[in-house]
């Protein structure tokens, strides 16, 4: 062998130990509150795609992924905004269980967690009135028996058989 592959070969292998060592690839609790913080607060989009690209490059392809979704989600048009909000609105005033659920995981996809969170806590409600409902419904109408005009009568009439009143 000569000494140029030893060499290189060395410093192939130096370097994948100190990745090994280094925190590539690590959500440490730093790296973690810096993310959450950047979620929660951060309001610049140009801001949120360097911090994805730099997440990128440390080797957190998810949360990259998440702060990329985020920095589309705050660089929204006007046009966009007001349409992303009728849909809201028309999902809170909706009566369809499946329809809630569906637009809330729509806003979750693009990192609107609270308007998420909004939208399942109307079905929550939807749900319990629904069973509050029907929870009446059943203790009014029927207490578990049978009363004499809820049995059907035999209306044929066998001119053969004598009745009572004859």
């Amino acid at each position: 062998m000569d000494p140029l592959t030893i060499g290189v070969g060395i410093a192939l292998w130096l370097a994948f130990r100190k990745q090994g060592e280094s925190q590539f690839g690590v959500l440490t609790p730093e790296r973690e509150e810096v993310y959450k913080n950047a979620l929660e607060h951060l309001k610049d989009p140009m801001r949120l795609m360097e911090l994805a690209k730099e997440f990128q490059v440390t080797g957190l392809k998810a949360q990259a992924a998440i702060l990329r979704k985020r920095a589309e989600w705050r660089g929204r048009t006007d046009q966009q905004r007001e349409s992303h909000e009728a849909i809201f609105k028309k999902a809170m005033q909706s009566e369809n269980i499946q329809a809630i659920l569906h637009v809330a995981q729509a806003f979750e996809d693009m990192t609107a967690t609270v308007k998420a969170a909004q939208l399942r806590e109307r079905v929550t409600n939807l749900v319990r009135e629904r069973q509050e409902q029907a929870s009446k419904t059943v203790k009014t109408t029927s207490n578990g028996t049978s009363k004499v005009v809820d049995i059907p009568k035999n209306i044929t009439v066998d001119p053969n058989t004598k009745t009572a009143e004859e």
